[in-house]
């Protein structure tokens, strides 16, 4: 049989080690919830970025096309047809690169943030 003394200090101890676990718990739920907002907030400045380069290069594919349009009305007729195509063409070609990188950008930062 344990002593009065000997209960009261394991009760003691017992106490200390439940303090010290819900001490744990409650701050690994706050560095949770830290990272989750800090994830959250740079996803949100990552997808402003990802907009206004999307707005940025949607402008200069428009901007393009008004130039191919320009330079075709330029063409003698008998040109205009092939040209607009082949410019078609390369625009279609540098829209697929630029959408591709963008993608490939995206996913490079998913991965950082999300794993």
């Amino acid at each position: 049989m344990m002593n009065p003394y000997s209960l009261v200090k394991k009760r003691q101890f017992d106490q200390e080690i439940e303090n010290l676990e819900k001490q744990q718990k409650q701050t690994i739920e706050r560095f949770e919830q830290e990272h989750t907002t800090r994830l959250r907030n740079e996803a949100k400045c990552i997808k402003s970025e990802q907009e206004k380069e999307l707005s940025k290069f949607q402008n200069m594919l428009k901007n393009r096309k008004k130039e191919v349009l320009s330079e075709a009305e330029k063409a003698p007729k008998e040109l205009k047809k092939e040209l607009v195509k082949r410019k078609k063409e390369e625009l279609a070609q540098t829209q697929h690169a630029q959408v591709m990188t963008v993608a490939e950008v995206f996913c490079y930062y998913e991965a950082v943030l999300f794993t």
